[in-house]
């Protein structure tokens, strides 16, 4: 199956953000961000929450890891899905190879679903992904069928700090 990503929205943390996948023949998923969520999700990795030491240089890899845990999330909706090409738009300048290397964790490694191809370029205006991604952004109400609702649980989990104890201890801290 080929699927593209596309984004709307100037940045992750704000409101109507969205994340959309699509394969051009009917399958569009997508992820709206809300004001209660990001503020959590900002909250919490201010006050050292998550494994992500807050910065705000380190901004970027924070924002591409809760960009790969939605896309996991929204193609683990799709039934039957076991191979994928993707098509990601370069939403994120400078940090393909972070997402790549995420994508290929929760998407093979977690979901079972394996990549054949994974390019990056700016998809066409008449792309199913770039126009649902806008539509969605714009949908105040949303009425539109294609929202996943995506608990703060289900991105949580990939955000906390490991129970990995050090090399040399035979306790955690």
């Amino acid at each position: 199956m080929k699927f593209e990503i596309d984004v709307s929205g100037p940045d992750i943390f704000n409101d109507d953000y969205v994340i959309c996948i699509a394969d051009g023949s009917g399958i569009i998923k997508g992820f709206k961000f809300n004001r209660s969520l990001s503020d959590e999700l900002i909250q919490k990795w201010v006050r050292g929450k998550y494994r992500y030491k807050y910065s705000t240089n380190k901004q970027g890899i924070f924002k591409v890891r809760i960009y790969c845990i939605i896309i996991y999330n929204l193609f683990k909706q799709i039934e039957d899905c076991k191979e994928v090409d993707l098509y990601i738009c370069r939403d994120f300048h400078g940090r393909e190879n972070e997402i790549t290397q995420n994508l290929y964790y929760f998407l093979e490694k977690r979901g079972g679903i394996k990549i054949k191809s994974l390019r990056y370029g700016k998809l066409p205006n008449d792309s199913d992904a770039h126009w649902y991604a806008y539509m969605m952004s714009k949908d105040k109400y949303n009425k539109l069928h294609t929202y996943l609702n995506i608990k703060i649980e289900e991105i949580e989990c990939f955000l906390h700090k490991s129970n990995i104890i050090p090399k040399g201890r035979k306790t955690e801290p």
